[in-house]
């Protein structure tokens, strides 16, 4: 079985322990968008991951960069989103059913921009029956973004201290910028939040999610996370929260990859019941 990743290389992934569910079938489609920034090898482990889940189920993981989360515009994003679709139209996964995985905010904000783009395109929503998202959606919070630079810097003393403080220094103008001159609602952040939301793209009352989250994650605050669950749920939608203690950043499956990848399954196997909302 191949997995695609991006939008030209393959990795293959074989014999792995079944992990797959027997009430219910297996997901036509797994859509996997990665954190900003993210190297396949680090996302190598969710495609096995899905691999012992969901032998059967073809995986595209679509990633994110620094420049497309922050600079880009949404009609750029979606126009270098059109080859993706293709292959889910041409292939005749779009009359499936699909499974959607985001990570961290910049896999979010390329899920939303995703959703917004397919429906351009189709006049229909994205098939997506079961929504799964770690580490987001967070809030804009500058010490936040001011680790998450810290951590992307080389591991030099001197590097990583002045690059520091000019990486603050820049953050600081983007944050004055977004507070004073553009306004708090209209960042990328908050408005890829209430994106996840919108109704012409996704249907955030029937369709089932999963938020996973870490009281460790120092780059989002788990309740920001827990939050959108929260509100999203007493709106009719039919949300599960999964909190964990001490895992950094997207490193959930690390602390407990068997709670992990049960809440996944789960949240698949309730795409077709009427039950209410778990909190």
């Amino acid at each position: 079985m191949k997995h695609e990743f991006s939008h030209n290389s393959t990795i293959s992934v074989n014999s792995f322990e079944s992990w797959q569910s027997t009430s219910f079938n297996s997901p036509s489609l797994i859509l996997l968008f990665s954190w900003t920034g993210a190297q396949e090898r680090h996302v190598s482990k969710y495609v096995k991951g899905y691999a012992k889940l969901f032998p059967t189920s073809p995986v595209i993981v679509i990633g994110t960069t620094l420049k497309d989360l922050v600079i880009r515009s949404s009609a750029e994003k979606q126009r270098n989103l059109q080859a993706t679709i293709d292959i889910i139209i041409n292939s005749g996964l779009c009359h499936g059913n699909i499974l959607v995985h985001c990570f961290s905010d910049g896999g979010s904000n390329k899920a939303v921009e995703f959703a917004e783009a397919y429906h351009t395109r189709t006049g229909a929503k994205l098939p997506c029956r079961a929504l799964c998202l770690d580490s987001t959606p967070g809030h804009p919070r500058y010490l936040n973004y001011a680790f998450a630079f810290q951590k992307s810097l080389p591991q030099n003393h001197i590097v990583r201290y002045f690059g520091l403080l000019l990486g603050m220094l820049i953050l600081a103008i983007f944050w004055f910028s977004y507070y004073v001159l553009i306004g708090v609602e209209n960042n990328v952040i908050t408005k890829t939040r209430t994106r996840l939301e919108d109704e012409r793209f996704w249907s955030p009352g029937t369709t089932p999610r999963v938020y996973l989250f870490s009281e460790g994650d120092r780059l989002i605050f788990w309740g920001d996370v827990e939050r959108h669950g929260v509100e999203a749920g007493r709106k009719g939608g039919r949300i599960t929260l999964v909190r964990f203690r001490g895992s950094g950043h997207c490193n959930h499956v690390k602390e407990d990859e068997g709670k992990y990848w049960r809440a996944v399954r789960e949240v698949w196997d309730l795409r077709d019941l009427e039950v209410g909302v778990a909190l």
